[in-house]
């Protein structure tokens, strides 16, 4: 019999790509970071990328699945998963993930403790800082005012106050000098502005400088 031939082409199969990573909820600045993943159909390897949007948000340290995502500052974090097909798969409808980065929970935080101090001198440098739960500092905040107080004598006493600057509040050596000998004193700090919140710092002593002599001889409490 003669050979008898049937010929047809072949097309290029569809391929889908899905994320197999789940998104972080919460992702937060200065907290864990999070990795990504995607699979195709084809199981032919997933690029990823931070979309366009989204680079001033998050980072990726490489494009393969896998990769981390770092968190640069608050919005929306999105990934893009792409295929780009070969001979035998068109190439993937691209695929996106995203999430919300926020700053998490902010608090002042003491960084500069209170010190002991003498009879008849002054409580050196202490600062505050405006920073998350992770210790991310919100440095963005240039404007909130910040005041220092110390109970004593029967009542909160003035330190002084100070503003933000990149989310630290730094208090100079205070004119306020501490003469009554106490233990386990503590400076409280109260911001308001763009951050409204408070703080305590950890104990400290004024203790006796035998050489400070009061000239009106009161020996009540004073600062």
């Amino acid at each position: 019999a003669t050979q008898q031939q049937q010929s047809f082409a072949i097309g290029a199969a569809n391929q889908t790509i899905t994320f197999t990573s789940t998104a972080p909820a919460p992702a937060v600045l200065g907290g864990p970071s999070y990795t990504g993943t995607a699979t195709a159909s084809s199981t032919l390897p997933v690029t990823l990328n931070v979309d366009a949007g989204s680079v001033s948000v998050c980072s990726l340290n490489d494009t393969v699945s896998g990769s981390t995502v770092t968190f640069i500052s608050t919005g929306t974090c999105t990934i893009d998963a792409n295929q780009a097909g070969d001979a035998n798969y068109n190439a993937a409808p691209q695929a996106q993930q995203s999430f919300a980065v926020s700053l998490g929970t902010v608090a002042l935080v003491f960084t500069a403790q209170p010190a002991n101090v003498a009879q008849g001198t002054t409580q050196g440098t202490i600062a505050v800082t405006e920073q998350n739960q992770y210790g991310y500092v919100v440095t963005s905040d240039n404007s909130s005012t910040v005041n220092f107080t110390v109970v004593a004598c029967g009542g909160p006493v003035s330190l002084g106050s100070a503003t933000m600057s990149n989310g630290v509040a730094t208090l100079p050596n205070s004119t306020q000098r501490f003469y009554t000998i106490a233990t386990g004193l503590t400076v409280g700090a109260a911001s308001s502005g763009t951050f409204s919140g408070t703080a305590g710092s950890g104990t400290f002593n004024v203790t006796s400088n035998p050489g400070l002599i009061f000239s009106d001889g009161f020996d009540g409490c004073r600062l």
